[in-house]
């Protein structure tokens, strides 16, 4: 069961970025798995943080309306 919720996440993951520009999912994997904070995301991206703020609101709204 555990690796059958593993191949789910996966699933949804690769069908929430293949359509999303690379620093989508760097900005997602920096603030959420790593724990960083929007400056500190802002930061290692190169980005300012309303930037950020923003990619990272375009993400939460983008993957809502995903029909999976």
């Amino acid at each position: 069961f555990l690796l059958f919720r593993l191949m789910v996440c996966l699933y949804v993951l690769e069908k929430l970025f293949s359509s999303r520009d690379s620093k989508d999912s760097l900005i997602a994997t920096l603030h959420f798995v790593d724990g960083l904070t929007l400056e500190e995301t802002a930061e290692q991206i190169g980005m300012s943080v309303s930037g950020v703020r923003k990619r990272i609101s375009e993400l939460k709204k983008f993957s809502a309306s995903m029909n999976i």
